[in-house]
């Protein structure tokens, strides 16, 4: 038996309470506003809720994730596929981005279980 759930009418899910899996959260990030990757799906200063990504975790493509670009800086984007087989090599795609850009597995930090919109 399945109840829907509407979070401030930005997103809808369907909750089945009988296979329902509880994750344990890390930490929340507030969203900057760097650019508008994401706009499609949150917006700036809305609340991401993360868990960190296990070494032998498989990523999902559909998932969003946050990933370090360089030594400074961390983006949010959405897996898009796997270009090798173990998915060591990725694209990632904001969601109002037209291009994809290549991340390696490693660079993969946490994955965004939840939002709260402001």
């Amino acid at each position: 038996m399945g109840f829907l759930l509407a979070l401030l009418f930005k997103a809808v899910i369907i909750v089945d309470v009988e296979t329902v899996e509880i994750v344990k959260l890390d930490g929340s990030v507030k969203v900057g506003c760097g650019s508008d990757s994401m706009g499609l799906t949150f917006g700036c200063d809305d609340l991401l809720y993360y868990r960190d990504v296990k070494r032998n975790e498989e990523l999902t493509p559909g998932d969003i994730y946050i990933y370090r670009k360089d030594n400074e800086s961390k983006v949010v984007h959405r897996l898009i596929e796997c270009v090798d087989v173990d998915c060591e090599l990725m694209v990632f795609k904001g969601d109002n981005n037209a291009v994809g850009e290549l991340v390696e597995r490693k660079q993969v930090l946490q994955k965004i279980e939840s939002v709260r919109y402001r």
